[in-house]
């Protein structure tokens, strides 16, 4: 039995956390696994609960729009604490680090060279160069990328391997929401419920979601918008307050609603009828996979790793990227359409899902690469 170190280096469950849990789930069947979380993190108590091992310690989250002192300031902490990481290494006798972001490999960068425990990177955020894609990846034995439009953006390499995000198609289940479903809908009047879910930051672009929005309520009188999520780590302090401007000139403001972050995704996704996706360059998509397993209807822009997904037409529905509008008019082709069209894209949303992205599946992969 292997003794796989797990490396997070976030104090917040996102979507990167969620699949690192997922493909957990079915490693730890045959392996021994330990966490490694930030000191204080909320995720300490997360993965406990599971029923893993954690070790918490000193890390801290390098964030691009710091100023270039407090920047440096993190890179050294880093390189301080991968020594750290290094000893934990040899103390639990561990036999792969498997870092979960690019992050965390940089807190691998001493157990890479003064150790032999296998480094094993998964991939899951678009990296800004090929440069900077060939550097990471010289801390790594092996490299995970979540589609082959991050794959696209690392050095050719042997080593180099896409595996997608995979959901519990036991868990993610219109027949399986668990508790009660979060209550969107007014009981007064029948309300079509369409939601955009992600972290509030600016290459999710939720200002096209707003437009859309307002293009689509002068057609469907009953519609209701939700835009679900947060800034997590307070990266974009400002972006919050333009999305409220926006849905003030849009006067959208009894039309959409902000849920803020909420960690039972599930229930709040049973209870939307269509998802709108408008990320840029969003490197897979877990939430897609999520409601597509669900049996929601998905809208996204043909971007990045989403057009590796979605098969435009049967499973969902692709735009060119950035054309809102072109969005808006194939969500009110769509309902215009008869119910056994509609009932038949629900059906191949998730027979691609547990076609494609079954975790379970998977999983066989993720062996292979410990193995």
């Amino acid at each position: 039995m292997r003794r796989i170190l797990i490396v997070i280096n976030s104090s917040r469950l996102s979507g990167a956390e969620l699949s690192m849990i997922t493909q957990m789930k079915f490693l730890r069947t045959c392996n021994e696994l330990v966490v490694v979380v930030p000191a204080g993190s909320v995720l300490i108590q997360q993965f406990e609960g599971y029923g893993y091992r954690v070790i918490a310690m000193d890390m801290v989250r390098f964030a691009k729009r710091r100023a270039f002192g407090e920047q440096l300031r993190h890179l050294v902490h880093m390189l301080k604490q991968s020594a750290h990481l290094s000893r934990i290494v040899f103390r639990e006798d561990i036999d792969i680090v498997w870092a979960n972001s690019v992050q965390s490999l940089l807190y691998t960068f001493s157990v890479r060279f003064c150790t032999r425990a296998k480094v094993i990177w998964t991939v899951r955020d678009a990296i800004s160069t090929r440069w900077h894609g060939f550097l990471f990846s010289i801390f790594a034995t092996q490299v995970i990328c979540i589609s082959e439009f991050i794959s696209r953006q690392l050095p050719a390499s042997k080593k180099s391997k896409v595996i997608y995000n995979g959901v519990d198609l036991d868990v993610w289940s219109p027949d399986k929401v668990g508790g009660a479903m979060y209550r969107l809908k007014s009981e007064e009047a029948p309300t079509v419920c369409i939601g955009n879910i992600g972290q509030l930051i600016p290459w999710k672009n939720q200002l096209h979601f707003i437009r859309i929005a307002r293009i689509i309520s002068n057609a469907i009188p009953n519609a209701h918008f939700f835009i679900i999520g947060d800034d997590l780590f307070a990266d974009y302090p400002d972006y919050r307050q333009e999305l409220k401007r926006e849905i003030m000139d849009a006067d959208m403001v009894d039309r959409i609603t902000f849920l803020g972050y909420n960690d039972d995704i599930k229930a709040v996704m049973a209870g939307l009828d269509m998802l709108i996706h408008t990320a840029i360059n969003e490197p897979l998509g877990r939430v897609i996979l999520e409601a597509m397993a669900m049996q929601k209807i998905v809208f996204s822009y043909a971007s990045g790793g989403v057009a590796e997904i979605i098969d435009n037409g049967k499973d969902g529905f692709l735009v060119p990227a950035n054309d809102y509008e072109a969005l808006a008019k194939k969500l009110l082709w769509f309902i215009e359409q008869s119910p056994e069209f509609q009932y038949s894209v629900q059906k191949s949303a998730r027979a691609k899902v547990a076609q494609k992205f079954n975790a379970r599946l998977l999983a066989e992969q993720i062996t292979r690469v410990v193995e």
